[in-house]
């Protein structure tokens, strides 16, 4: 799951199975994982989320039941000044992450893994497409709960190495 933080000032991801103070740990904000994340030596380095950043459960609960749900700002999502960096979110700031539990994903995943499989990777030009399925798909699931997915950084694309 995704959340904000206490202050809301930042996004904070949740384990499913977490506990209560797990909103306080610093090694699940996202700010805190891309720094890590770019202390690497890689040309490029890629993120897929694939939950919702709303503080919602699959039910339309709350996550932690003392947290106000204020909507983190796209800004905190990303690391700025890095272009090895990219973002495939499966939902914007405040959408809701459905799953196609007929297929066993959620599903921005299984519209990834179909665009991978087809195109042989994953190519900015052509993510405006993943982009529609999602959200047509999103529509038929639950009309009043919008899924956009996002590609937030880097411009290259994700190819197979030969």
């Amino acid at each position: 799951h995704g959340a904000p933080s206490r202050d809301g000032k930042s996004s904070v991801l949740i384990p499913s199975d977490a506990g209560g103070n797990i909103i306080d740990e610093n090694v699940f904000r996202l700010n805190e994982i891309y720094k890590i994340l770019l202390q690497s030596k890689a040309k490029q380095i890629w993120v897929v989320l694939d939950s919702c950043f709303s503080g919602l459960t699959d039910q339309n609960e709350m996550i932690f039941k003392d947290i106000a749900p204020i909507l983190p700002k796209v800004s905190d999502w990303t690391v700025q000044n890095d272009k090895r960096l990219v973002v495939l979110a499966g939902s914007g700031p405040s959408d809701f992450a459905h799953a196609i539990r007929t297929k066993g994903y959620r599903l921005f995943t299984y519209h990834l893994i179909k665009e991978m499989t087809s195109s042989k990777g994953i190519y900015k030009n052509r993510y405006s497409s993943l982009v529609d399925s999602v959200m047509n798909d999103s529509f038929r699931l639950v009309p009043s709960f919008e899924q956009k997915p996002m590609w937030i950084g880097g411009e290259f694309n994700l190819t197979p190495v030969p």
